[in-house]
């Protein structure tokens, strides 16, 4: 039987210290990978420690843009029977393509997967059973995103949703997740396959920058004010916290 390719797109702004553990992982995987590295215009020689270290991956340095842009260059050289995506500090556990490219390979309705996450960098996961899947709809993506870094999914339907929203510079992964929503179907495998690290300092906790975006891009799913506006305050309450 012959293994499916997965094309792996990791954007990456001064990553230095942490794109390392981000490739090992990667490359550890069962499944063959196409790993495409974006730097997003770093400054602490990012692309010259990927260059000595991983020659096998493919990585383009471009002017800063944002991960959007970065995300949208490495779909146009993805060549993967899969696509997926993952931020350049967090950590693909062992055998997650394994069990998400098992899933699609089985389920062809499936257009795009995506799983759990953990905060724990010694997380092992196990499934014992079957594989604990869950549709996910656009009102669920709308109360909360999947991250980028547990999505996979075929490499056709990347072309249906469309480019990443370079305008953006929170929240493009809330538009991008609802846009798969609404034309295709979104499935959770419900088991932690990727080690988060949980960032504080991203643009995504700026309060008042976050609720002007947030606005905008749930206006774009969502025309009744009242659900609107409940959303918005679900999400900023979830900030707060």
């Amino acid at each position: 039987m012959t293994l499916p390719t997965v094309s792996v797109i990791i954007p990456v702004h001064n990553g230095r210290t942490t794109i390392g553990q981000t490739i090992n992982a990667i490359e550890a995987q069962s499944i063959p990978t196409e790993i495409i590295v974006i730097d997003d215009g770093s400054t602490d020689q990012t692309t010259d420690l990927i260059k000595l270290f991983y020659p096998q991956v493919k990585c383009i340095r471009q002017e800063h843009k944002g991960p959007s842009a970065a995300r949208n260059t490495g779909i146009q050289m993805a060549t993967g029977d899969y696509v997926a995506f993952c931020d350049a500090d967090d950590v693909w556990l062992p055998n997650k393509l394994q069990w998400q490219c098992a899933v699609l390979e089985h389920e062809p309705q499936i257009d795009m997967l995506v799983s759990q996450v953990t905060t724990d960098p010694n997380q092992i996961t196990r499934n014992q059973g079957p594989w604990p899947l869950r549709p996910i709809e656009l009102q669920e993506v709308l109360e909360g995103s999947p991250l980028p870094s547990t999505a996979i999914m075929r490499a056709g339907f990347a072309t249906k949703i469309g480019a990443w929203d370079e305008s953006l510079p929170v929240l493009e992964d809330l538009d991008y997740f609802a846009r798969a929503a609404k034309i295709g179907l979104l499935v959770s495998l419900h088991l932690p396959l990727v080690y988060y690290r949980v960032r504080t300092n991203s643009l995504s906790h700026h309060t008042l920058l976050n609720y002007a975006h947030l606005k905008q891009v749930l206006a774009r799913f969502v025309k009744d004010g009242k659900q609107l506006n409940a959303l918005i305050t679900g999400h900023m309450h979830g900030v707060a916290n």
